[in-house]
């Protein structure tokens, strides 16, 4: 991960006089307001309040997901002319993902595809051989974060991205 996320923790108790709080199964210290998410990965945060007796207690669990953003370069031209610069259409990325590329040309025609998986850091993809002419190509990339999402988010799946883009090809 990034930086660390700092995840604030509110107790609305009522009634309760004794707390005891959980990060993962682990006891942490009173008074508990904030933990520091270091890693990706599922916290689960455990609250334990009584009023006078610890075998009348109540239990509230929330799990927290946490995440790094993925972050992916696409690059909208390169020289293809076996200089050692430049060579590939590349897709850099900041955590592995599946990927599914389809670069088409100027009539709509498949010229390269691409379905798999990207690993940290550059990924050399296409290498337009001479057969593909200097020009303009459109690209269509969808990728998708691992782990799958525990459960779905209602504003779509932040564990998915999708790009279009146009990439020129130059020797």
């Amino acid at each position: 991960m990034g930086a660390p996320l700092e995840v604030a923790i509110t107790n609305t108790s009522q009634n309760a006089q004794q707390f005891q709080w959980f990060v993962n199964g682990e006891l942490q210290p009173n008074p508990f307001t904030s933990f520091v998410a270091d890693t990706s990965g599922s916290y689960q945060i455990t609250l334990v309040t009584w009023k006078n007796d610890l075998s009348c207690a109540d239990t509230a669990q929330l799990t927290v997901i946490a995440y790094d953003s993925l972050i992916v370069g696409i690059p909208n031209v390169f020289s293809p002319n076996n200089d050692g610069v430049n060579d590939h259409f590349s897709i850099t990325v900041n955590q592995p993902v599946k990927c599914e590329l389809v670069i088409v040309n100027r009539w709509g025609e498949k010229v390269y595809s691409y379905s798999g998986n990207l690993t940290v850091g550059m990924n050399d993809l296409w290498s337009a051989d001479a057969t593909v002419s200097d020009g303009v190509y459109f690209y269509s990339v969808k990728m998708e974060t691992s782990p799958p999402p525990l459960s779905p988010s209602k504003g779509g799946n932040p564990h998915q991205l999708s790009r279009e883009g146009f990439v020129t090809v130059v020797r």
